[in-house]
């Protein structure tokens, strides 16, 4: 009882800090730039594909912001 408390807290523990990762631009510029990852992970992930989309719109949205031009 006392092992499957302590991983039902840190479960929980876990996916407070995961959801803060959707409201985070720089994790998901982070994640496409990432040259193991980029959108592949996403879509093999199984993310929306709003989110997809959104997070891709992100990362172009930066460069094109302050690397373009």
């Amino acid at each position: 009882p006392a092992i499957h408390a302590a991983v039902s807290i840190a479960k929980k523990t876990l996916n407070r800090y995961y959801d803060k990762t959707d409201h985070s631009e720089v994790y998901r510029i982070a994640m496409i730039l990432h040259p193991r990852h980029k959108l592949s992970y996403f879509e093999s992930a199984g993310w929306d594909k709003e989110w997809i989309d959104t997070a891709n719109g992100i990362c172009r949205e930066e460069f094109e912001r302050k690397y373009k031009g």
